[in-house]
């Protein structure tokens, strides 16, 4: 008989007295209990941070959690979750490269050609860690261009809900102890500090952030981590926090920053800043970002996290901070090496560090040794932050090695009767040079090339020593102090200007040339007919004559635009008159 269906019953059953709620209500308690102990991290801080009466409600749900072992299921997953949306792949790593012995030391000029590496063995693995902001796109974005970029083999390890004040949630440094042991990385680059914002213990007894003796307890943590880690054979690279939406948040993330960088430096390790890449020039919250090609927001929703087009963009502005922290070299052979080089000055007294760029294949005898000399607001970095890839790929084509001290602001490259920390004049010809010289193959052929207050610095040093180079290039040159006479920087250094002229004449560049006798390095003049230096520079053409090789860029001012439009030129004439240096 066919089944014949009663359109008058009803589809779902009524609850009867023989159909009990309580299964229901049983299985939904337990789906709540499951979601609190899995969530349980993100809870515990966020009423952590507020002081909230709930905080141990969270705590026990963290430690029922770690009992059940739900942080280790939770951290494989989201990490399976996070590859796929972020990288599109499930790929297996790498398998990790065979042992190899360290890069020997290269003797100055060398009698065989040189495979150049660096100033250290370039990491072959890389081991990223850090709470959510590594979870998520900002740490799977730097995996993905650690593998691709660098060739090095990188394991990505990030904990929502941790940090390095509530060891009772997740011991991080008893983590990154096992990780470290586990893995034998080169390199770690960590980034904690946006669940650290809330109450530590110290001696027992609970501070509250800001408080007194906080700063004391978080800046132990953070030394004893970077220790540890720098003991066990790998470099620390410490990245700082970056900009949030919420200002009272953002603010105390900023003090965070200045407490982790004090304590990695002191350990040993490299600081390096990310919250001017998330912020906008005036430092606050960015909302929208452009990146290659592509425009969208900066954050996720929470105002927190980055997105993908966010993290690609921080990511491709943080790595040329970490090659200048070391160990890392491109895969890519038309970028000359990028290494730090670290000098305790006994002139300046302050260690000072400088950027050297070298191409991979150094032919026998060496290649010439250009210096780059920063501007009056500058330091070692900056051109390095505006056009590392730019530089890299210039060292190469031009065949010549870069080296970027560290000039310090406002110290114009002379030596202060008033201030004993500024003698940089004695501190470059008889500190900085030779240190970069005995770590680098060159040839002996040596050029200059400043910027502003560089172009001073460049004049000046072939002045006292004309032999000593072989070609000087200026931009913009800030060729006379006596046109700066208001800056009360050089008033420190110098004096005023009225009772002290013969300090001020007798270290600029512009009148020491006017009384100039003998010989002169070939100088090549560049400045634009707006910038406020143009009368100076237009009167150093002059005292120069046929020694300098003089150009106006009609329109431009006291610019980045006009400078970074130089580099090539000016790096393409410096080679072909060091070279011709060397051929006589």
């Amino acid at each position: 008989m066919p089944h014949v269906v009663d359109k008058y019953r009803p589809l779902r059953p009524a609850f009867t007295s023989e159909t009990s709620p309580m299964p229901l209500f049983a299985s939904l308690w337990g789906l709540a209990v499951v979601l609190a102990v899995w969530a349980a991290p993100d809870l515990h801080t966020s009423l952590a941070q507020k002081e909230s009466a709930l905080e141990p409600v969270a705590a026990l749900a963290v430690r029922v959690g770690e009992t059940l072992g739900v942080p280790t299921l939770r951290s494989a997953l989201e990490e399976a979750a996070t590859q796929s949306a972020a990288l599109g792949t499930f790929a297996a790593p790498p398998p990790p490269p065979p042992p190899e012995p360290p890069a020997p030391v290269v003797p100055v000029g060398p009698d065989e050609p040189v495979a150049w590496t660096g100033l250290t063995p370039p990491a072959k693995r890389v081991l990223v860690v850090g709470a959510s902001t590594i979870n998520s796109y900002l740490g799977s974005e730097l995996r993905r261009v650690l593998e691709e970029t660098y060739g090095v083999v990188a394991i990505r390890d990030g904990r929502l809900g941790t940090g390095l004040v509530r060891s009772d949630v997740f011991d991080w440094p008893a983590h990154l102890e096992k990780l470290v042991e586990e893995h034998e990385p080169d390199l770690v680059i960590a980034n904690f500090g946006g669940n650290d914002c809330q109450p530590i213990q110290v001696d027992g007894k609970r501070v509250a952030f800001g408080k007194e003796g906080w700063d004391g307890e978080y800046a132990s943590r953070v030394s004893a981590m970077v220790t540890a880690t720098e003991a066990a054979g790998a470099e620390v690279v410490w990245v700082g926090m970056g900009v949030v939406k919420d200002e009272g948040f953002s603010e105390r993330l900023r003090r965070l920053d200045r407490i982790l960088e004090s304590a990695v430096v002191d350990a040993g390790g490299v600081y390096v800043e990310q919250s001017d890449l998330t912020a906008e020039t005036d430092g606050s919250y960015k909302v929208d970002v452009s990146h290659d090609g592509s425009a969208g927001l900066m954050h996720m929703s929470d105002g927190v996290h980055l997105t993908r087009l966010g993290a690609k963009s921080v990511v491709q502005r943080l790595l040329p901070r970490l090659e200048r922290a070391g160990a890392l070299m491109p895969a890519d052979e038309t970028l000359a090496v990028a290494s730090r080089l670290d000098l305790q000055s006994t002139a300046r007294r302050e260690s000072t560090p400088s950027l050297v760029m070298v191409p991979r294949h150094v032919p026998a005898g060496g290649l010439p040794l250009v210096y780059l000399l920063h501007g009056a607001w500058d330091n070692w970095t900056m051109l390095s932050e505006k056009a590392h890839r730019d530089l890299q790929g210039l060292a190469t084509k031009h065949g010549l090695i870069l080296a970027m001290p560290d000039g310090r602001p406002f110290g114009w490259y002379l030596d202060s009767p008033n201030d004993p920390s500024n003698q940089v004049a004695t501190w470059f010809v008889d500190e900085q040079r030779p240190a970069i010289e005995d770590a680098v193959p060159h040839s002996g052929q040596i050029g200059l090339l400043g910027i502003s207050m560089g172009g001073h610095g460049a004049l000046n040093f072939a002045l006292d020593d004309p032999a000593a180079y072989g070609a000087v290039s200026v931009l913009s040159g800030a060729v006379d102090l006596t046109f700066a006479e208001s800056r009360k920087q050089l008033q420190e250094l110098l004096g005023p200007l009225d009772a002290n002229r013969e300090a001020w004449e007798s270290r600029s560049a512009l009148h020491r040339l006017r009384s100039l006798e003998g010989e002169f390095p070939p100088v090549q003049l560049v400045c634009g007919t707006e910038d406020i230096w143009y009368p100076s520079n237009q009167a150093l053409a002059s005292v120069l004559g046929e020694r300098g090789d003089v150009r106006w860029v009609e329109g431009e001012g006291h610019s980045w635009s006009l400078w970074l439009a130089e580099l090539d030129a000016q790096l393409a004439w410096q080679a072909a008159q060091l070279k011709t240096t060397s051929d006589r």
